[in-house]
């Protein structure tokens, strides 16, 4: 199985996108995804921000935290998706990419609530 890549335009105010990169287990390759395409936005010295939703293995974290922001969360509960939409209100880089972690179900209705949201 091949992670999928859902690429979300942001609000007209952001100018930007949210990619969400997705599969149904682990080691598809999100984390890595995730990884070349920050490298290549980071490249070309645009804004970007990185949410770690991988509490198992936030090996995301350990490769920009020095280079870009990185906003942690954990989406194992309602509290995680709470702290996520809020984060997600108050990010001001024109991109964000979210490995999303291995087990979530119903990414379709998880890309339209983020999408709502940030409208």
């Amino acid at each position: 199985m091949k992670p999928k890549l859902i690429d979300s335009t942001r609000p007209a105010s952001k100018k930007g996108r949210l990619i969400i990169i997705d599969g149904a287990k682990g080691g598809v390759g999100k984390s890595l995804v995730g990884s070349f395409y920050a490298s290549a936005v980071l490249s070309q010295g645009t804004s970007l921000t990185l949410i770690e939703s991988d509490q198992a293995n936030p090996d995301v974290t350990r490769r920009f935290q020095h280079h870009t922001g990185v906003v942690l969360t954990d989406l194992s509960d309602r509290d995680g998706w709470i702290s996520l939409l809020e984060a997600l209100e108050t990010i001001e880089s024109r991109d964000i990419v979210m490995p999303m972690p291995a087990g979530l179900n119903n990414i379709g209705e998880i890309q339209e609530l983020l999408g709502l949201t940030l409208a």
